[in-house]
């Protein structure tokens, strides 16, 4: 009965993880509309691929951003290595969110599976951290949206597991090097925004207290020399290294810091983030609500929290509730400030919240299947239809525009369609959206400074004046085109 059981548990598990995988990221992730920034980047990883800009001096295109210092460049390097397997298409750079969406999951998997390895009803529950670190806003949104934190949090997992091994003293020196080179590729994905790990050694004495305050002194400040000898090793080797680095700390850093960067994700409050948090740990909230209201209600027991945060597993959870911190609270810093900032954090939120959940599930669950157990057959088969029905509702999204894109990828269409590939062309409005569709599409470029391309684009609302140009009568929606004359 105990085997039959756990074999409807596991079924049940991978039915609900695969409706909402479908659901919460492969329905996006279809879509022929991107998040911009994500678009942007593709462009710049496809440049790469092709020999336009190099490691170090990335390229967006002949007239924007020529040298594209705005992000470090280790994920546009990655990214490249997909445009040069899969060719240049539509799905390349979503089957790169792909892969770094299930490096992602495996990693969590693995630190849930280490969480609890000795309390193995609980770790049976695997579905839970990832079902916490999918479902909520920020991860339905920019999971599939090819942006630099999907590849950042996989450095930082990393690092963590690695961080975790020198806890364990195993192969200390090793694993400290390791995670510091972990780290400078964390720096090189996203900045300064992916060195929290740093703390895990400190935040795992704060709550264990289960090794010396020197050794974690020692071993932290360990990790920081290897990680600044890493640096300056890759200095040497690449000059390069330390002008891009340089320019993008200017560019993008310090401006921020300082509140220069008004355009683009600048906040009034600089605790706009924390209400940005609250949405994306609200469903990881419910989800503990529930299994509460189930031990209270419906198995009226005691829910014994305070002896559970005092074992090995609760203990871990609040490690990984104040990594997850870690990775969040220091948004505040700076003014620009956005909800996919935090992806980081959720892993190690999910984990933390997902721990608790799983504890308190297993308490009521054996009794639900005693009880109930016989519905679960009857109700995996019609999950089971559910995830046909799912899978055939993403393929009508195939290769389809969102309501966001719809018109400036129509618009994008139908310019290339007269204009051809590879082309530069004037426009005296600069605009991310059709500026990153173009070369994502066609490869064709934006020069707001030069007024004599042969083509030229203004905002419908803006009436190209100038003598020598006729307007081309093509069904646009939000931009015109027009020709110079002979």
């Amino acid at each position: 009965m105990e085997y039959q059981h756990k074999k409807m548990q596991e079924r049940f598990q991978w039915t609900i993880w695969a409706i909402v995988f479908l659901v919460f990221f492969f329905s996006e992730l279809v879509e022929y509309s991107m998040y911009i920034d994500g678009v942007w980047y593709a462009v710049i990883a496809q440049n790469l691929s092709v020999g336009k800009g190099t490691f170090w001096l990335p390229q967006f295109s002949e007239t924007i951003f020529q040298n594209f210092h705005e992000h470090p460049p280790l994920v546009f390097w990655l990214q490249s290595h997909f445009f040069k397997l899969l060719g240049n298409h539509w799905f390349t750079e979503r089957v790169f969110c792909l892969v770094q969406y299930m490096v992602t999951a495996l990693l969590i998997s693995y630190l849930w599976t280490k969480m609890f390895k000795d309390r193995p009803r609980i770790q049976q529950w695997w579905i839970m951290p990832l079902l916490l670190w999918q479902v909520n806003l920020a991860s339905y949104y920019f999971l599939p949206a090819n942006l630099l934190e999907n590849s950042l949090v996989i450095f930082d997992l990393l690092s963590i597991i690695l961080l975790w091994k020198v806890i364990e003293h195993n192969h200390v020196f090793f694993h400290l090097l390791g995670a510091a080179f972990c780290l400078i590729l964390c720096f090189l994905s996203k900045g300064l925004v992916g060195l929290f790990p740093i703390g895990f050694l400190g935040l795992y004495w704060l709550i264990f207290r289960s090794n010396s305050i020197f050794r974690i002194i020692f071993q932290t400040s360990l990790l920081i020399m290897f990680s600044l000898c890493i640096l300056g090793l890759l200095f040497w080797w690449q000059p390069l290294a330390f002008e891009s680095l340089s320019n993008y700390w200017d560019i993008q850093v310090l401006a921020s810091l300082k509140g220069e960067r008004r355009l683009y994700f600048f906040r009034d409050s600089r605790f706009y983030i924390l209400g940005q948090l609250a949405l994306v740990l609200l469903p990881m909230i419910i989800m503990v609500i529930i299994n509460i209201g189930m031990i209270r209600f419906w198995k009226k027991m005691d829910l014994h929290i305070g002896s559970f945060f005092k074992s090995k597993e609760g203990k871990l959870i609040q490690v990984f509730f104040l990594i997850g911190l870690s990775a969040s609270l220091p948004l505040i810093v700076s003014p620009r400030q956005a909800l996919p900032y935090l992806l980081p954090s959720i892993p190690f939120f999910s984990l933390a919240f997902g721990g608790f959940a799983a504890h308190l599930l297993d308490d009521w669950w054996q009794i639900f299947m005693i009880k109930r157990g016989r519905f679960i057959p009857v109700l995996n088969k019609v999950l089971g239809f559910l995830v046909i029905g799912v899978l055939v509702l993403c393929l009508t999204k195939l290769k389809t525009p969102n309501n966001r894109d719809s018109d400036i990828i129509n618009d994008v269409e139908k310019i290339g369609s007269v204009i051809g590939k590879n082309q530069v062309i004037s426009s005296n409005h600069y605009d991310m959206y059709i500026s990153g569709y173009l070369m994502r599409h066609n490869n064709i470029s934006l020069d707001t400074l030069n007024h004599q391309h042969l083509y030229f684009i203004t905002p419908k609302n803006q009436p190209l004046k100038l003598n020598n140009y006729e307007q081309i009568d093509i069904k646009t929606q939000i931009f015109d085109l027009y020709k110079k004359g002979n």
